[in-house]
């Protein structure tokens, strides 16, 4: 196992900025995701930690050792790519087997470390079969056999379930999570798709043209987004723009043309200067907002708030409502159990009401910084 760094790397292809002044640690043992938009930077930033490409300027670390000198063979990573790269000619055993000829271990040990790896990933007796008997899902784990039976200090992973289909995917996460828990090897994992982030890794980095966007833990990443490209690019928002008028303790009010009065219940951590007047970005999660059946009235920990139906979209586990404020010009969107019956229950041009919790609005920055440019 080993602790990864990534100090202040930049890559360049011809005028494009492929990573810009990239930072990040990963741990000994976690598992960190580069997650972001096709281009953005990861699989880019991904070769170079494995020695595929070599960056401009910057300084990539093992265990406190620079090793962008040190060849790919010697540099202990184990890299497993988006399309597996299995050699069709061989046997799944042959595959496993290769990277231990080149690296000139005892033959003596090899059927017994691809009889243990192969357990590993549950695929016991798949030793003679060949590549294209196997469905995508164990051609993925024979992927990982083969550079697990090496015991790489570091494993790097390249969208490598981005080739499954739906079901599949959800069912390898778990697998592939809990062989990495089993083996506590350091992992580094580039995906594009928000929840796989989320749900498999202790670390994420939001990138975002080549630039980390966001360092944090699933639930940071998600539940306090720092700019508007974070927030908008994980999804399930409602985003607007307003300006503080009260500040009563942890609690501000936000006056926004898009929406009624929001307070928004702000967290010890943030450092912010929240005095009257200030302009920022807020949220609404659509998963924080309730349909009421009446208005609530003298509770200052849920608003309420009169809005009329556009639009019922049915996605079969849940309904997702699109509606307007009367008198201003923002929509929101809120999702509904399917339980509700939510297609019978609202119709276009009903009138609803809405409340949520402060605690569920989060601020975001303030308007006119960064963050109205990332996206």
């Amino acid at each position: 196992m080993a602790n990864v760094e990534v100090r202040n790397v930049y890559k360049t292809f011809d005028s494009v900025e492929a990573v810009k002044n990239l930072s990040f640690h990963v741990k000994t043992g976690e598992f960190f995701s580069l997650l972001g938009t096709s281009g953005c930077g990861k699989t880019t930033t991904l070769r170079i930690i494995t020695g595929l490409e070599q960056q401009d300027r910057g300084e990539v670390l093992i265990d406190g050792k620079e090793i962008t000198s040190i060849p790919i063979h010697k540099r202990d990573i184990g890299f497993v790519f988006q399309n597996y790269a299995l050699f069709p000619h061989m046997t799944v055993k042959e595959n496993i087997e290769f990277g231990l000829k080149m690296k000139k271990i005892s033959k003596n040990s090899f059927d017994s470390k691809v009889r243990d790896i192969l357990a590993l990933v549950g695929l016991e007796g798949y030793e003679d079969r060949m590549p294209k008997q196997l469905s995508g899902g164990e051609q993925q784990r024979v992927a990982l056999c083969r550079t697990l039976v090496l015991s790489p200090k570091v494993l790097l992973l390249d969208e490598p379930l981005s080739n499954l289909d739906a079901k599949l995917r959800k069912k390898m996460r778990i697998e592939l999570k809990d062989i990495q828990r089993k083996i506590e090897v350091t992992t580094i994992y580039v995906t594009h798709d928000q929840e796989e982030a989320l749900s498999m890794s202790d670390k994420i980095t939001v990138m975002n043209r080549g630039q980390g966007i966001q360092i944090g833990t699933p639930y940071e990443i998600y539940e306090k987004p720092a700019s508007r490209f974070v927030a908008d690019f994980m999804g399930q928002v409602n985003l607007y723009k307003g300006r503080i008028v009260q500040k009563i303790g942890s609690e501000v009010t936000i006056v926004s043309d898009q929406t009624p009065d929001i307070k928004v219940l702000l967290t010890l951590e943030e450092e912010r200067d929240y005095t009257e007047g200030k302009q920022f970005l807020f949220l609404i999660r659509k998963e924080g907002i309730e349909v009421l059946d009446k208005e609530i009235k003298g509770r200052t920990d849920v608003d309420s708030f009169i809005a009329r139906v556009q639009a019922v979209i049915y996605l079969g586990s849940h309904s997702e409502c699109i509606c307007t404020f009367e008198g201003k010009k923002g929509q929101i969107t809120f999702r509904l159990p399917a339980s509700l019956r939510s297609l019978e229950l609202l119709r276009t041009g009903d009138k609803v009401m809405l409340g949520w919790r402060p605690s569920n609005v989060a601020l975001i920055g303030k308007e006119g910084e960064k963050y109205e440019s990332e996206s």
